[in-house]
């Protein structure tokens, strides 16, 4: 298909039947869709950092602006900014993630990505210090 124009916030259905050589036709099929190309965005919240005693568990789900169901999310946590040696790039629709740390850390450093479906993305970065 070729030509059509969706709009954002519009939602589409698509009703589809099969025709074979002998013209034979199948029950339709049907499908609905909402167009959706907001990007997200920072809310200026901070994620929350909650430490245990050899793990921290980070929660992210008030970061970004829309809170969809459908963002992905790319987490990464290290020692410092941009590293990844506590956690390495992880994909997740969850708006949570519990990390193994080392007992006598007192500082991680969080790189996080929101990703619609679409592709439109906006990254957070956080720095907390255990209490």
């Amino acid at each position: 298909m070729s030509g059509v124009r969706l709009k954002d916030g519009e939602s589409y259905t698509a009703v589809v039947r099969a025709v074979n050589m002998r013209q034979q036709v199948s029950e339709a099929v049907s499908a609905s869709v909402t167009v959706d190309s907001t990007a997200p965005v920072l809310t200026g919240r901070k994620a929350l950092v909650q430490w245990r005693s050899d793990s921290v568990r980070v929660f992210y789900g008030d970061v970004f602006y829309p809170r969809r169901d459908h963002l992905t999310y790319t987490i990464s946590v290290g020692s410092n900014k941009g590293y990844s040696d506590y956690m390495h790039l992880y994909t997740t629709r969850h708006n949570d993630v519990t990390v193994n740390v080392p007992g006598i850390t007192s500082e991680v450093h969080v790189t996080l990505t929101a990703q619609a479906p679409v592709g439109t993305y906006e990254t957070y970065y956080g720095s907390f210090t255990r209490n």
